[in-house]
């Protein structure tokens, strides 16, 4: 497969399974089809990519830029993707939905508390973040997230015009 990137190179390649391309800037690229199953994308820019049918299963996606992305055909799993993305900043919607999501590892009074100005609320848990987003505090309302995982997902990458 010939992999073309915004800047006008091109590489040859057969598959990306496993491949180290940490940080790498892939906006725009041609990635139709790729085989990236395994492959460490972590903080990579895939912002634009044309990921149609391209095999992203047990990819590491952390931090990866996906805004604008075509997934669609694509084979990963949306709650892996959903959580592994940077997000960056969101609507108020998706951004009290997220945070009431944060709430159900740290408890909502301690989402209560940090809102009001108090420390982190992960401080006092052993687990991490569920979502990579900018949070902004005067959004806090205490409530049961509204959506599915599945209506996040969508929304999210409506929101980031991700193509699914």
């Amino acid at each position: 497969m010939l992999v073309n990137f915004l800047n006008g190179a091109s590489r040859w390649v057969e598959n990306l399974r496993g491949e180290d391309l940490r940080g790498a800037n892939l906006y725009g690229a041609v990635l139709r089809g790729a085989d990236l199953s395994y492959a460490n994308l972590r903080g990579a820019n895939m912002r634009g990519a044309d990921l149609r049918g391209a095999d992203l299963y047990c990819a590491e996606l952390c931090d990866a830029d996906l805004c604008d992305a075509d997934l669609r055909g694509a084979r990963y799993s949306y709650i892996l993707l959903m959580s592994s993305i940077q997000w960056g900043l969101v609507s108020d919607k998706l951004c009290l939905e997220m945070m009431r999501r944060d709430a159900l590892i740290t408890g909502v009074e301690a989402m209560s508390n940090w809102a009001k100005g108090g420390s982190c609320p992960f401080i006092s848990v052993t687990e991490t973040r569920a979502y990579h987003f900018d949070v902004n505090r005067s959004l806090w309302r205490k409530g049961k997230p509204q959506m599915t995982d599945r209506e996040l997902w969508v929304e999210l990458c409506k929101e980031k015009k991700i193509k699914i």
